[in-house]
């Protein structure tokens, strides 16, 4: 594979620009056979005070986005600045991902996997729902591209110091100084702008960067306070040139040995601030043919690394997700309205990690608690602490056999009988269950 020095790249995948706004919503139902009813509505605009646009075609030019796997919903209805989809999938594993990106003339869905488990508790029915929503490129995608490139920029230092040293130096100095210090850099220097993404956390982006180049005693001349009403520099162009000097002087280090002493200032392989990008054109046009057949090249790991959603190139997205489970909610990582879930998170969110919906409720059994002549009206506590008892407390089913027994008897005294006594550890469970059954 040919190399070129991509660190200018490297750098550039860490900003951000203005972009247009996309707002997904997700809209879910759970029905009691475990159907799942889906809307999918996307609406463009160039700013969010702004009205759709009218122009054909405008959100696939604009966002390249498009509705995953079409042909699996039920009803699609496009407009030129969003779509509306919708259908009924019989199961979880059915439902297909909501949105799909154009990449180099292909379809590129974003992760998405939806769970849903259903327990049957005799007296009510205990539902968990989950769904994880990710960006196309996963953990996976990103270290694999980051190796890549640092690979890239590594054998490219190995060619150039090969053919001014031979083998006087230390090449394993070279692998060192990635593995060491630039490689640990580039990775915390990701997970930085991961944990504080987009143009309005860039303080905090910045105060995170200063703090990675300061732990490994790199040099870090961007400010730390800013004056009151000071429009802040770019991050990069005060610590770009630095970098390079240090980069110069740690490879030089590394790749000393007693036969020969080598000088950073003789590593001008490794440019300065003022030609880095002159100097680049000429590597990619040395080994690409031309700037344009190199980045080309270079361009899908860059898009692995920076994430679909977090790169520069793309749009703003906005997700609300609403969820509707049968019965009672009882727990949620979301905020509860009208008896229903909802969620909101951006999509610069989702390179950091997986985005997850998780919501749990409980729908009674009302001929069972009929025939036992129990209560129907529980407290959420009271609902908790049954399905903490026939679920999490009951995982061989022989308490949930019991009640079983006596909802088909119709008699709740079933439950306090000596006969096919419970295993010891189960009987304080079961009077625990009676008197929560038991009228009051």
């Amino acid at each position: 594979m040919k190399r070129a020095s991509v660190i200018v790249l490297c750098m550039a995948l860490l900003c951000t620009g203005c972009r247009p706004d996309v707002l997904v919503e997700i809209t879910s139902r759970i029905y009691p056979d475990g159907s799942i009813d889906r809307q999918v509505d996307v609406t463009g605009r160039e700013k969010p005070t702004e009205p759709p646009p009218e122009t054909p075609g405008w959100l696939l030019d604009k966002s390249g986005l498009v509705l995953a796997a079409p042909g699996r919903w039920d009803h699609v209805q496009a407009s030129p600045s969003g779509f509306h989809a919708e259908g009924i999938f019989r199961s979880a594993e059915d439902v297909p991902p909501a949105l799909a990106h154009i990449e180099d003339d292909a379809e590129v869905p974003d992760r998405q996997q939806v769970r849903l488990e259903q327990d049957d508790l005799v007296v009510l029915t205990h539902w968990r729902f989950r769904e994880d929503l990710g960006d196309p490129f996963g953990p996976a995608h990103v270290d694999a591209a980051l190796n890549a490139v640092l690979e890239l920029v590594a054998g490219y230092f190995r060619d150039e110091l090969t053919a001014m040293y031979g083998d006087r130096i230390d090449m394993n100095g070279v692998d060192r100084f990635f593995a060491e210090e630039a490689g640990p850099i580039a990775r915390e220097f990701l997970s930085a702008r991961q944990a504080a993404p987009g143009l309005e956390r860039f303080a905090d982006r910045y105060d995170r960067w200063r703090s990675i180049l300061a732990r490994h005693n790199a040099p870090v001349v961007y400010p730390e306070n800013q004056e009151p009403g000071e429009v802040p520099p770019d991050f990069w162009e005060l610590q770009t040139a630095p970098l390079l000097d240090w980069s110069r002087k740690r490879l030089a280090a590394a790749v000393t040995t007693s036969q020969e002493a080598v000088e950073a200032r003789h590593l001008d392989f490794i440019p300065d601030g003022e030609s880095l990008e002159e100097r680049l054109i000429e590597l990619l046009i040395q080994l690409y043919g031309s700037e344009e057949a190199g980045l080309k090249e270079l361009e899908p790991l860059f898009r692995a690394i920076e994430g679909h959603y977090a790169s520069g190139s793309s749009s703003r997205y906005r997700f609300r997700c609403r969820v509707a489970l049968p019965g009672t909610v009882l727990a949620t990582n979301g905020v509860t309205e009208d008896g229903e879930l909802v969620w909101f998170f951006r999509g610069e969110e989702l390179p950091a990690g997986d985005v997850t919906l998780l919501a749990e409720s409980v729908e009674l059994n009302l001929p069972a608690l009929k025939a036992l002549s129990a209560r129907r009206n529980f407290s959420a506590l009271d609902l908790m602490n049954l399905v903490d008892i026939l679920g999490e407390r009951d995982p061989d089913g022989r308490l949930k056999a019991r009640l079983q027994q006596a909802v088909d008897a119709g008699n709740l005294a079933v439950l306090e009988s000596d006969e096919d006594e419970l295993p010891l550890e189960l009987q304080p469970l079961t009077l625990e269950l009676v008197e929560l059954l038991r009228r009051r």
